[in-house]
C-alpha cells in the first residue's frame, strides 16, 4: 500500500509507514498508520475519534496547534494524517518521551552523547566533538519505530538510525535515537 501525505503545497512523498515530516519553517506533518482489520471497527467512528481529540487538544491550548488532513481507510489499515504547528505541539498532543531543540538544549537538559554518531552523508565514525561543535544545530532524540524527514540537511545520526537517502531516516524502538541538523 502506497499513500502519499501533502504537506502545505510542499511536494508529496509517498509513504507507508508511520512517518514525522519535520519542515524548514518547525512545522510537522505525520502520517500514521494502524492495522484495521476488525469487522466491528468503523472507519466514520475512527475519523470523529480522531477529529474530537485535535478539537479537544486545540481548545485546551487556546489555538489551532493540530490540523487533521485526512483519516483513511485502504485495504484494512488505518491511516491519520495530521499538520502540528510545532515539534512541541507534536510531543505534548502525542504525550511521548522526547526532545526537539539545539544540540546545546540538549546538553543542558543532560542528555547523553557518549553513543556513536555517524557523519550522515559520508557514513563515518564522529566523535563527540564533532557532534556538539555546531552547538546551534537542531536535535531530535527519541525512542520510536518510526520514520523522519527533515526539510534540512542531516548532519549526525547515532548508529541506531538507518539511513533510508539524502533526508529520510528509520527509527527503531528500544534506544534513544539522535538527529542532528540544520
Amino acid at each position: 500500500m502506497a499513500v502519499f501525505l501533502t504537506a502545505c503545497g510542499n511536494k508529496s512523498f509517498s509513504v507507508d509507514t508511520n512517518t514525522l515530516y519535520i519542515k524548514s519553517d518547525g512545522s510537522v506533518a505525520e502520517a500514521s498508520f494502524e492495522l484495521f482489520d476488525k469487522d466491528y471497527y468503523d472507519a466514520a467512528e475512527l475519523e470523529s475519534f480522531v477529529k474530537s481529540e485535535v478539537r479537544e487538544y486545540n481548545y485546551r491550548n487556546v489555538k489551532e496547534a493540530i490540523a487533521v488532513d485526512r483519516v483513511e481507510v485502504l485495504d484494512k489499515v488505518a491511516a491519520a494524517y495530521l499538520n502540528y504547528q510545532s515539534l512541541k505541539d507534536y510531543i505534548a498532543f502525542n504525550e511521548l518521551e522526547m526532545f526537539a531543540g539545539t544540540v546545546k538544549e540538549a546538553m543542558d537538559a543532560g542528555y547523553d552523547f557518549e553513543t556513536e554518531f555517524l557523519e550522515y552523508t559520508k557514513e563515518e565514525k564522529a566523535g563527540i566533538l564533532d557532534v556538539t561543535k555546531e552547538s546551534t544545530n537542531k536535535i531530535l532524540i527519541l525512542d520510536a519505530g518510526l520514520d523522519v524527514r527533515v526539510e534540512g540537511t542531516i548532519c549526525f545520526v547515532s548508529s541506531n538510525v538507518q539511513k533510508k537517502d539524502k533526508k529520510n531516516v528509520t527509527l527503531t524502538q528500544g534506544g534513544l535515537s539522535y538527529i542532528i541538523y540544520k
